[in-house]
C-alpha cells in the first residue's frame, strides 16, 4: 500500500511528537529515576504523546505500554490487569450489549421521539433534555458507565431520527458525556466506583449528605459555567442551524423541517414485540435503580438482560460486535498507570518532590498549587482512578501540614475529574469518542476552555462554598 508523501509527513511529525521526549527521559534520567523507572516513565510519555496525536493504533500502543510494564514495571500482574480482573470489565461489556439491544428494539424512537417532538423541539432544549437526563439517570442506572452508555446510544438515535446536521448532533453528544461526567461528582452514587475509592484514598468517611453538602452546590455551579462555556463555543452551529431551519421551514406549519417529528403516527404504536421488549428493558432499568434494596450486583443485572434480550432474539451473535475491544485494552493500560508508577517507585520521585513546593499554610496559594498540580498530573496520567490513586496520598501530608486535609483532598478529586483535554482523560468522554459519536478534536478544542473554568472553579469556588458552610 503507497502512503502518499504529505501524509507520511504528517504521521512521522506525529510520531516525534511522543519518540522526542520518550528519547529525553532515557538520555538524561530525570528526578534520579534508576534505569527500570527510567524505562517505564519513557514508555508512558512515547505512549500519551502517541494516543494525544493519534500517530499509531491505540490498541496497539496499549499493548505495548502493557508490555513495557510488565517486563519493567516491579509491578504483580495482577495490579497490572487490575482492570480486567475488576466488576467494572463485564459491567462494560454487557452495558453494550444492553444499550446495543435498547437501540435494536426501536423504543426509543417510538416513545422517545413524539417526546422530544412536544417538548424540546429546538436544539437548545434537547441539551436540557440531555443534562437532565445525565442527572436523573444517576438514580437509575447506578454504574457510571452502564448509563452513559445507555444513554448515549438513546440520544444518537434520537438525533439521529431527528435529522439534525451532523456537526450540531456531534456537539449535542458531546455535551451528554461531557455533563454526565460533571453529574456523577454531585452525588456519592454518581460514580459508585471512582467517588467511594477517592474516600478510600484520602482516608476520608461520610455518606451521602456528607458528599452532597460538600459538592452538590458549587457542583451544579460548576455545571453551569460549563454550559456557559459550551453554548459560546457552540455558539456559530446553533447559527447555522437556524439559518438552515429558517431556509427550509415546512409549507404551512412555520416548523423548521427537522422539527417535524420523525415518526409517523402508525409507527409509535407498539406492537406485541414491542411490549414484551418494553416489559424486560423496563424490568433491568429497575432492578439497576433498586440495587443498594434488593442487594444483587450490577454485573449480574446486566448479564441476566443480556442473556434475556438473547434469548427473545432482540440481540444476535452478530450484535457482539457492539463490544469494542480496542477500548478495552486500552482501559486495561490506562487504568495499570497508577499502579505501576507507584509499584516502581516512579511516583515517588515526581509527586512528592512537586507538592514540596506549595505553601504549608491553607491560603489562595496553596488552593491554587493543589490544583495545578492536579491537573498537570491529571495530563499526564490520564484516567481518573489512576491520577486519584497517586495523588491523593501524596496530597495527605500537605493537606495534615496545612491543618485541612478534607478540603486539600476534595481540591484534588475536583481538579482530577472535571479537567481533560484528551477522550482518555475520563473514561465518560473516551466511550462517546471511541463510539464515534465525537471526534478527539471536539474534546480538544473545549478542554482547552473548560479546563481554565474547573481551574477557576475547584481554586476559588468550592473553597468559597465550604468556607461559607464552615465545612473543613
Amino acid at each position: 500500500m503507497r502512503i502518499e508523501p504529505r501524509k507520511l509527513g504528517g504521521l512521522a511529525a506525529k510520531s516525534l511528537g511522543g519518540i522526542l521526549p520518550a528519547a529525553a527521559v532515557l538520555v538524561f534520567r530525570p528526578l534520579g529515576l534508576d534505569p527500570g523507572q527510567t524505562v517505564v516513565a519513557a514508555a508512558l510519555v512515547l505512549a500519551v504523546g502517541f494516543w494525544t496525536a493519534g500517530a499509531a493504533s491505540k490498541a496497539l500502543v496499549s499493548a505495548f505500554l502493557l508490555v513495557v510494564f510488565l517486563a519493567f514495571g516491579r509491578t504483580a500482574p495482577a495490579s497490572v490487569f487490575r482492570f480486567p480482573l475488576s466488576e467494572s470489565f463485564p459491567v462494560i461489556v454487557l452495558a453494550f450489549l444492553v444499550s446495543q439491544g435498547i437501540v435494536k428494539s426501536g423504543l426509543a424512537r417510538k416513545l422517545l421521539l413524539p417526546v422530544l417532538d412536544r417538548r424540546a423541539g429546538t436544539p437548545g432544549r434537547l441539551l436540557a433534555a440531555m443534562i437532565l437526563s445525565s442527572a436523573a439517570f444517576v438514580f437509575l442506572i447506578p454504574q457510571p458507565f452502564s448509563r452513559v452508555i445507555i444513554l448515549s446510544g438513546i440520544f444518537a438515535e434520537c438525533l439521529e431520527a431527528r435529522g439534525l446536521p451532523a456537526r450540531l448532533k456531534e456537539r449535542l453528544l458531546f455535551a451528554l458525556h461531557l455533563f454526565s461526567a460533571l453529574a456523577n461528582n454531585l452525588f456519592l452514587r454518581g460514580d459508585l466506583i471512582l467517588n467511594p475509592a477517592f474516600l478510600n484514598f484520602s482516608g476520608l468517611s461520610m455518606g451521602e449528605s456528607g458528599w452532597t453538602a460538600r459538592l452538590l452546590v458549587p457542583g451544579l455551579v460548576h455545571m453551569a459555567l460549563a454550559l456557559v462555556v459550551f453554548l459560546l463555543m457552540a455558539r456559530r452551529d446553533w447559527r447555522e442551524y437556524a439559518r438552515g431551519a429558517e431556509t427550509s421551514r415546512t409549507e404551512g406549519t412555520g416548523r423548521p423541517a427537522s422539527d417535524i417529528p420523525a415518526t409517523a403516527p402508525a409507527s409509535s404504536r407498539l406492537s406485541s414485540a414491542d411490549r414484551r421488549n418494553l416489559v424486560l428493558i423496563g424490568l433491568v432499568l429497575t432492578a439497576w435503580a433498586l440495587e443498594g434494596l434488593h442487594g444483587i450486583r450490577g454485573v449480574w443485572i446486566a448479564a441476566a438482560g443480556t442473556g434475556a434480550m438473547f434469548v427473545l432474539g432482540l440481540l444476535e451473535p452478530k450484535d457482539l460486535k457492539a463490544v469494542n475491544p480496542g477500548l478495552l485494552l486500552f482501559l486495561t493500560a490506562a487504568s495499570s498507570i497508577g499502579a505501576v508508577l507507584e509499584g516502581s517507585g516512579t511516583a515517588a520521585r515526581i509527586f512528592p518532590a512537586l507538592a514540596a513546593l506549595l505553601p504549608r499554610a491553607w491560603s489562595p496559594g496553596l488552593a491554587l498549587g493543589t490544583v495545578g498540580v492536579s491537573m498537570a498530573g491529571h495530563m499526564v496520567l490520564g484516567s481518573n482512578m489512576t491520577t486519584l490513586s497517586v495523588l491523593v496520598p501524596a496530597f495527605r501530608a500537605v493537606g495534615e501540614g496545612a491543618g485541612v486535609p478534607e478540603a486539600v483532598a476534595f481540591l484534588v478529586f475536583v481538579s482530577v475529574t472535571t479537567q481533560f483535554l484528551l477522550p482518555f482523560h475520563h473514561v465518560v468522554l473516551l466511550l462517546g469518542a471511541e463510539a464515534g459519536r465525537y471526534g478527539r478534536g471536539t474534546v480538544f478544542r473545549f478542554g482547552l476552555a473548560l479546563t481554565l473554568v474547573s481551574a477557576a472553579a475547584a481554586a476559588f469556588l468550592y473553597p468559597a462554598w465550604w468556607g461559607l458552610r464552615g465545612l473543613p
